[in-house]
C-alpha cells in the first residue's frame, strides 16, 4: 500500500497544537492533530474517485462516529461506529434526497425547522411508509397547510389550515378516541361579551338545495350484547322548505325501542309532536310534589292530571278518556268540595261543587256583588211572551223534545241567550245560538208568586 501526501505550505500554530496546511492531499493513512484549511477555496478530499468507500472516523473514548461515502450505494452517510453501514443516522443519496434514520432533536431556546425559502413554491415533509405515504406541507397556490395521504399536496388532503387559521377536514371523517370516562371534545370560548359562544355550526353547503333535504344528523352509537353497533338515539335536522323568504325547518329525535328507531319527539313548522309513530309510550310531567302532575297513558289512551292510573272516584285527579270523548273530575272526599272554579278579571263568577251524593252548578249571586235590586216588576206579562215548543233537532230526527227557539227568548230574557240570530263566521259557517234555561227560573218563580197573590185575592 502506498501513501501520498502533497503539501504546498505548512506553518506552525503558536497558540495551539497543530499546523496550518494550505493544499493537502492524503491518499492513505491517518492525521493526528488539528488541521485548518486556508486559502481562497480550501478543499479537503477523502478518496480518489475510484470504486471504494471513503470515511472520516472520529475515534472516541467510548463511542466512535463516522462520516463518509458508501460508494456501492452512492450515499453519503453519518453514523455511529467506525463502519459506514453499521448504525446510520443520516444519509444523502445520489439524487440529493436526505434521509434521517434516527430521531432528530432540535435544541436551543427557539428551535426552528424551516421548509422552503419564502418563494412561490410548495414545500412539504414526506413520511415514506411501507404500504402508504403521508405528507405535511404548504400548498402555496392555495395558501393552505395540508396534511394528507400520498406524495402530492392536495390530492388526498385530510386536514387543511388556511391563512385565517380556519381548519377544514375535506371529504374525510374525524374520530377522537379515548379509553376513559373523560371529556374527549370541549368547545371553549373566553369571550366576555353578551353574544353566544362557543358555537357549533352544521353547514350543508349544497349547490342545489331541495325541499326536505337533511341538514345534519347526530347519532349516539353503542354496542349490544352480540357485539353489534346500534344507533340508540339519532337527532335529525331537515330543511322542509328551501324557498327564499319562506324557509321551514324541522328537528326530530329518534330513540331505539324494541330493536327499532321510533320518532319520539319532533318540532315541525306547524306543530310539536311527541310519539309520532303512535307507539305504547307514556308521557309524564313531574312537579315538585307530584310525580304525575301530567300523565299520558299511551297504552290506555287516557290523559291524567295528578294521577298515574285511571280510577273511579278514589283519587284527586282529572281524567280524559280520549277513546270515549269523556272527562272525569274526581276527588277523594264525600264532603262539600269545589271541583271546578270559574274566574274572570272581576273575580270568582261560578263553580262546580260536589257533596257525598250530588253536584252543584253555581253562578255568583252574593248580594255584595249587586245593586239596583228591585222586587216590583211584572213577571207574568213577560212570561206570557215566551213560546214553549216541541221539536226535534235535525241531527236527531227521531227524538222530540220540549224547549224554546233561542231568538224568540232573547227579547224576553236576554241573559239566557248566547249568540245572535243567523250569525255566521268569516268563512260563512253558521254560529249557532245557545240557551241557558236556568236563567228562566227567576221569571217563573215571580210569575207563580203573582198568580198566587191573584188567587188569594179572588178567594178572599
Amino acid at each position: 500500500m502506498t501513501s501520498e501526501i502533497k503539501v504546498d505550505t505548512i506553518s506552525e500554530q503558536t497558540s495551539a497544537n497543530g499546523v496550518t496546511i494550505d493544499g493537502l492531499t492524503i491518499k492513505d493513512g491517518n492525521i493526528i492533530g488539528d488541521v485548518a484549511l486556508a486559502g481562497t477555496t480550501p478543499t479537503f478530499t477523502i478518496g480518489d474517485g475510484g470504486a471504494e468507500d471513503a470515511a472520516l472516523i472520529f475515534d472516541g473514548n467510548a463511542v466512535d462516529f463516522v462520516v463518509g461515502l458508501d460508494d456501492s450505494a452512492d450515499e453519503f452517510r453519518i453514523g455511529v461506529g467506525s463502519g459506514l453501514g453499521s448504525d446510520r443516522v443520516f444519509e444523502i443519496n445520489s439524487s440529493g434526497v436526505s434521509t434521517f434514520q434516527k430521531a432528530v432533536h432540535f435544541a436551543g431556546s427557539t428551535p426552528t425547522v424551516t421548509v422552503g425559502d419564502g418563494g412561490a413554491e410548495d414545500a412539504k415533509i414526506l413520511f415514506d411508509g411501507n404500504a402508504q405515504n403521508f405528507h405535511i406541507g404548504l400548498d402555496d397556490s392555495e395558501d393552505k397547510l395540508t396534511i394528507g395521504l400520498g406524495n402530492n399536496l392536495g390530492t388526498y388532503p385530510a386536514i387543511t389550515i388556511d391563512e385565517n387559521t380556519n381548519v377544514v377536514i375535506p371529504d374525510s371523517s374525524l374520530t377522537i378516541a379515548g379509553t376513559g370516562n373523560y371529556d374527549l371534545l370541549t368547545l371553549k370560548s373566553t369571550d366576555a361579551d353578551a353574544n353566544v359562544g362557543p358555537v357549533m355550526n352544521y353547514y350543508r353547503n349544497s349547490s342545489s338545495p331541495a325541499d326536505n333535504d337533511y341538514i345534519g344528523k347526530t347519532v349516539y352509537v353503542g354496542r349490544n350484547d352480540n357485539s353489534q353497533d346500534v344507533n340508540y338515539v339519532a337527532i335529525n335536522v331537515q330543511a322542509n322548505d328551501v324557498s327564499d323568504g319562506s324557509e321551514d325547518g324541522s328537528y326530530v329525535i329518534n330513540t331505539m325501542r324494541a330493536g327499532a328507531l321510533d320518532q319520539t319527539f319532533s318540532i315541525t313548522p306547524s306543530e310539536v309532536i311527541i310519539n309520532d309513530d303512535s307507539k305504547d309510550v307514556d308521557f309524564r310531567v313531574e312537579s315538585n310534589s307530584n310525580t304525575h302532575a301530567l300523565f299520558v297513558d299511551g297504552g290506555n289512551n287516557v290523559v291524567l292530571i295528578g294521577s298515574s292510573s285511571f280510577s273511579d272516584g278514589s283519587g284527586d285527579t282529572v281524567q280524559i278518556l280520549t277513546a270515549e270523548g269523556r272527562i272525569d273530575i274526581e276527588n277523594n272526599s264525600t264532603s262539600l268540595r269545589s271541583v271546578m272554579l270559574f274566574y274572570n278579571p272581576n273575580g270568582a263568577v261560578g263553580s262546580i261543587r260536589t257533596t257525598g251524593s250530588a253536584t252543584q252548578f253555581n253562578t255568583s249571586s252574593d248580594y255584595r256583588l249587586k245593586e239596583n235590586v228591585s222586587y216590583d216588576f211584572d213577571a207574568t206579562t213577560r212570561l206570557k211572551q215566551l213560546k214553549p215548543a216541541r221539536f226535534n233537532f235535525i241531527a236527531d230526527a227521531d227524538t222530540t223534545v220540549d224547549g224554546f227557539l233561542a231568538h224568540e227568548v232573547s227579547s224576553v230574557v236576554p241573559e239566557a241567550i248566547s249568540g245572535t240570530k243567523d250569525a255566521v263566521d268569516e268563512d260563512g259557517k253558521p254560529e249557532y245560538q245557545g240557551i241557558d234555561q236556568s236563567k228562566l227560573v227567576p221569571l217563573l218563580v215571580k210569575t207563580i208568586q203573582e198568580l198566587e197573590a191573584r188567587i188569594t185575592t179572588l178567594e178572599g
